[in-house]
């Protein structure tokens, strides 16, 4: 991934190794900065950082949050950031910048977002929810350091009593953490009538490496897939008898 950024009267090449990255991965790259007249380079850096797109688009200067900095040192300037297991993933509402310049004055600056994608155990386990379960996964968002995705339930009578799902994930250490909150329908029997009400249902659950990763990149399927019935149980269908 490249940019090339003109801040009279300096020229800023920035050239990052790789065009997309996982959660957790390193970031590794070169600045140069060619000069086309005297300037002071002691307060150009290179900065990673969470950005608010809506803010950023209204030139508001809080939608920068720097993660990470490394000073410019001189015409050429290698840089590494290591991101966080639970890094803020590309999404319409925030992303991940490398910001290039003077972080003082941020709309000067030259701007690079970044093609940051959940870590691959994340992506894993959506594709079996999706494939083995039939639930379907709408747009993740980042959510209180967590990627948060509303689920669709596969039409059957098994999850009619399903109203929403959220499900908020994480991947730390390999600890896959996973936090649902359902809105169902339920029916009770009372003083005669059958009722209907609507009640929330959440439940957390953690999956260890040693249960659901089976090799390097393969998960255990089954593993998953019992684990998930599980908690799909609390809220699939039950006719009142």
């Amino acid at each position: 991934m490249r940019g090339t950024f003109f801040l009279k009267p300096l020229e800023l090449n920035l050239e990052l190794a790789g065009e997309s990255w996982p959660q957790g991965e390193q970031i590794n790259g070169d600045l140069t900065i060619k000069a086309h007249g005297e300037a002071d380079l002691s307060k150009i850096g290179i900065h990673l950082c969470e950005v608010n797109i809506k803010k950023f688009k209204a030139k508001d200067e809080a939608a920068f949050k720097v993660i990470e900095t490394v000073e410019a040192s001189g015409e050429q300037t290698s840089l590494s950031f290591k991101l966080a297991e639970n890094c803020l993933i590309t999404e319409k509402a925030t992303s991940l910048y490398v910001i290039c310049g003077d972080i003082d004055t941020p709309f000067e600056c030259g701007h690079l977002q970044l093609d940051i994608l959940p870590n691959k155990n994340i992506l894993s386990f959506i594709e079996i929810f999706e494939n083995f379960l039939k639930f379907k996964f709408k747009p993740l968002k980042n959510k209180a350091g967590m990627i948060q995705a509303k689920i669709t339930p596969p039409d059957i009578k098994d999850w009619t009593s399903i109203q929403t799902i959220n499900l908020g994930m994480s991947c730390i250490d390999n600890i896959l953490s996973l936090d649902f909150a359902f809105k169902v329908k339920k029916m009770s029997y009372e003083g005669g009538a059958v009722e209907t009400k609507e009640v929330k249902i959440n439940n957390k659950v953690e999956f260890k490496p040693k249960d659901y990763i089976l090799f390097e990149s393969t998960l255990n399927q089954d593993f998953i897939t019992g684990e998930l019935n599980k908690v799909l149980d609390e809220v699939r269908f039950k006719p009142v008898i």
